[in-house]
Formats: C-alpha cells, sequence, structure tokens
C-alpha cells in the first residue's frame, strides 16, 4: 500500500478546526469531603498587585498562553476611573500553588490594566466622570490622585492550595466566565502547576509530534497539551478510568504533579517512540484519522482513532508491524459501520468502548506480523 500522501504543515495555532473530541459530559457529584473549599479574602492595594506581577518571580502571575492582554485603551481607562471614584470592583480569584505563589484565574485583565497605567505606559481616554484627566499619564496626575490609585485596595479571594482539586475545578469553571473563556487544560495549566504539567508542556513543541500533527506550532488553546495528558494517562491509568473523560484527566493529573525525574525521563522516551513509529507508518498529517481504501486519510482528526493508536501502540510495548501493515489495518478498522468505528462515534467516552478501541491496536501491535 502506498505511503500516506504528505502535505505542507500549516502554520495557525488554533488547532481547534480540525480537531473532533468528544462532547463534555457533566461532571459527577462531589463527595461530602469534596464540598468544603478553603477560601480566603484579602485586600491587596494596587501598589502591591502591580509590584508582584512585575516581579520576575513576584508571588502573582499569569501564564502568557492564558489569556492575552485584550482590552483598549478606552476600557483600561475606565477602571481606572472608577478607582478614582471609589466604585467598588469586582473581585479578583486566585489560586494558590504548592509553593505559595498566586495564579490569577480571573482578574487578569484588570490587574494588566493598573499596570499598564502606572507604569506610563497609556494616557486615560474616554472618562465622562472625569473628562479633565482625558490624556494624562500617570506620572501626569496630581500627587493626590497617584497616591490615591496606589493605595486602593482591591478586594481578592485566594482558593488555597489544600483545597481539594475537583472543587477547585468547578469553583474556577463557574468563575470562567470572560468573552473566550478557559478551556478544561487551561484551568489544568494554572490549577495543577508542577514537573508533569511542564513536561506536557514541552513535548507540545517536539519536533516529530508537530509533524505528525501536520503543525509548525503547537495550539494557543492547549488543545495539544490535553491530548498528550490523555495519552499518558490511558497508558497508564486504562484500568481505573471512568467517565466523564474531563473529570478523568483532572484527577489523575493532580495525582500526577511531580513525578521523579526518572519516571519523567521514561514518559518522554515513551512519547517520543510512540509518535516517531507512527510519523514512520502513516507520515505527516495522516495519524488519528480515517484511511479510505487506498490508504489517503480523509475527514478530520478524531480522538477515539488517537487514543486506538497511540496508547494501544504504547502498551503493546514493541512491534514488528511493518507501515504497509498498519495502514492496512487502520484502512480496515476505520471502514463504514465497523466494530471499531463504532466505538469511536457512539458513545466514544463511555469505559468499554474506550477499553475496546485501544486493545484492538494493542493486539495487532503485538502479534507477530
Amino acid at each position: 500500500m502506498a505511503r500516506t500522501k504528505s502535505t505542507s504543515p500549516t502554520d495557525t495555532q488554533d488547532w481547534g478546526r480540525f480537531l473532533i473530541v468528544e462532547p463534555r459530559e457533566p461532571s459527577p457529584p462531589l463527595t461530602s469531603d469534596e464540598q468544603r473549599v478553603s477560601a480566603s479574602p484579602l485586600d491587596f492595594s494596587v501598589q502591591t498587585l502591580v509590584d508582584e506581577v512585575m516581579k520576575p518571580a513576584g508571588r502573582l502571575y499569569v501564564d502568557d498562553w492564558q489569556r492575552a492582554y485584550v482590552w483598549d485603551n478606552k476600557k483600561a481607562s475606565r477602571l481606572i476611573e472608577s478607582l478614582l471614584l471609589n466604585i467598588p470592583l469586582p473581585v479578583c480569584y486566585f489560586a494558590e500553588d504548592q509553593d505559595g505563589r498566586l495564579s490569577i484565574i480571573d482578574g487578569n485583565q484588570r490587574i494588566k490594566s493598573l499596570k499598564r497605567y502606572v507604569n506610563n505606559e497609556f494616557p486615560l481616554a474616554g472618562l465622562t466622570a472625569l473628562p479633565e484627566s482625558n490624556r494624562l499619564r500617570f506620572h501626569q496626575l496630581p500627587a493626590r490622585l497617584q497616591n490615591h490609585i496606589c493605595t486602593r485596595a482591591i478586594r481578592c479571594i485566594v482558593i488555597d492550595k489544600y483545597s481539594p482539586p475537583r472543587i477547585k475545578f468547578d469553583v474556577f469553571s463557574r468563575l470562567n466566565t470572560a468573552a473566550t473563556p478557559l478551556n478544561d487544560q487551561e484551568l489544568r495549566n494554572c490549577l495543577q502547576r508542577g514537573t508533569f504539567n511542564a513536561l506536557l508542556h514541552e513535548l507540545s513543541h517536539h519536533d516529530a509530534w508537530l509533524q505528525l500533527m501536520n503543525k509548525r506550532k503547537p495550539d494557543r488553546r492547549m488543545r495539544d497539551a490535553e491530548l498528550i495528558l490523555r495519552f499518558f494517562l490511558l497508558t497508564f491509568h486504562l484500568e481505573t478510568y471512568q467517565r466523564p473523560l474531563h473529570a478523568f484527566l483532572t484527577d489523575e493529573m493532580d495525582k500526577m504533579r511531580f513525578p521523579t525525574s526518572d519516571a519523567l525521563d521514561k514518559m518522554r522516551t515513551l512519547f517520543d517512540r510512540v509518535v516517531r513509529r507512527w510519523l514512520d507508518f502513516i507520515g505527516p498529517g495522516g495519524a488519528f484519522r480515517r484511511l479510505d481504501a487506498s490508504g489517503t486519510p480523509y475527514g478530520r482528526f478524531l480522538a477515539g482513532i488517537f487514543d486506538a493508536q497511540m496508547v494501544g501502540l504504547a502498551r503493546a510495548l514493541s512491534t514488528t508491524r511493518s507501515p504497509n501493515e498498519v495502514r492496512q489495518f487502520t484502512v480496515d478498522a476505520t471502514r463504514d459501520d465497523t466494530p471499531f468505528m463504532t466505538t469511536v462515534l457512539v458513545g466514544s467516552s463511555h469505559v468499554e468502548n474506550v477499553g475496546s478501541r485501544i486493545e484492538q491496536y494493542r493486539i495487532f501491535f503485538s502479534r507477530a506480523s
């Protein structure tokens, strides 16, 4: 069978247009222990917020990928005007890391606007209640108004590190009401930081992975990192998998936040081996899609096929199958109305379907050619 034809990689960092994943299921009910959230209110002055977010290792941080600064100067100016008029501002929400640092979950745009203005990065514009302050940068304000802004207290709520991970995730999902809300993996990145999370970010830049997915750059919304997380968790914890999938990924990622250096190296090696084998089997852009009778990929990426192919090969440990055999098996498996495609398209996240499709590929790879 002819090797899959390679197409030019795309520059887009929005992978959502070619990924098909399962619909998000409702979260399971919280247990009595998980229903207790540990939170504390804190009042930070504007100056403290600005100082901490500017420090390279300050107590406050927000990942560059998490939310680009999108407020224009008029919107930021209205925030400053509200401070000057003593109008109450919305509460900011932070998540405490294991090391005591605070990840900004809700309030990023406001805090960045405060930092920008105090650092004289823009003049006030569009003010209606205080029009005399229009066109003034921070250093041009009267000293009393500069002091008023810097000493103004902002109410913040900190969800501490001892809160159960599921309730923390649920709390921040409810707060996640921005114009472009954070997705599940973006929230995990905020709430479950550690060496495992860093590994997911590292591997999303893996050269063979990007070739396999036919992309030049990782996904800006971290959907690729979630796929890599899914690969590891289903490879190592398939026997304990339970629906809903998003809760399984969240819970298991929290348990794996700080693997040993040896475990990280083994995961890095496993991922590299499996990705490179699939690149050899199918070629750039061909894996995790259906193949027609000629071996040509068609349709969009399907997460269920991703599970079967990546995890099936990883759990087989090794294989002697040739690229032609792998492509022919995939052609046969992904025809219309096959038992395999039923597990991919109907109830894709059901426990028995996840296990069945992975096992079909594992058995195929485990048998000698």
